[in-house]
């Protein structure tokens, strides 16, 4: 496909997009958790939105790990440039790094946040913490992990922003 300016011809470079499904945050608590899978949860989608492959990431084989978009809730990553109110695109495929934003399901009550995670390779633990100091960091042992107390539901690959209101 090309755009023409005046005279010249430039190739358009069209990059794949990927359909993402936006869920309500009642869906979004257990994404993939195996309360019926990912293909339950993308059936109570509220809408979907296409989006290119780059900012999206890696695409699993394994329906269970597709990518989603949430609503963030709270303003513990504000300072991380993740407002409250603001959409983000989580894909449980992307392996996280030290530092990274993601989607957490942690506690008996398996609360769901958005953190940053940092692993301890020694030992197994798992730290995340706030970007905002107000909030203290919570540690998982290996044990916890085991035990089902904590879990990375996925990778936080973008925000979506959150529209700004009038004066």
């Amino acid at each position: 496909e090309m755009a023409v300016t005046g005279n010249v011809r430039i190739p358009i470079k069209r990059e794949p997009s990927v359909r993402v499904p936006i869920l309500s945050k009642a869906s979004a608590a257990c994404a993939g958790f195996g309360n019926g899978g990912m293909s339950e949860i993308v059936a109570e989608a509220i809408d979907f939105i296409d989006l290119p492959q780059s900012v999206v990431g890696m695409i699993s084989v394994d329906a269970d790990k597709q990518p989603f978009i949430v609503t963030v809730e709270g303003d513990s990553m504000e300072e991380a440039d993740i407002p409250n109110g603001c959409q983000i695109v989580v894909n449980p495929a992307e392996e996280p790094s030290d530092g990274d934003a993601v989607l957490v399901c942690y506690g008996e009550q398996e609360n769901v946040a958005v953190k940053w995670i940092y692993s301890d390779r020694r030992t197994g633990s798992v730290e995340i913490r706030s970007a905002s100091l107000r909030f203290p960091a919570n540690t998982f042992s290996a044990e916890d992990i085991k035990a089902g107390l904590f879990r990375v539901v996925g990778k936080v690959m973008t925000t979506l922003g959150k529209p700004k209101k009038g004066i």
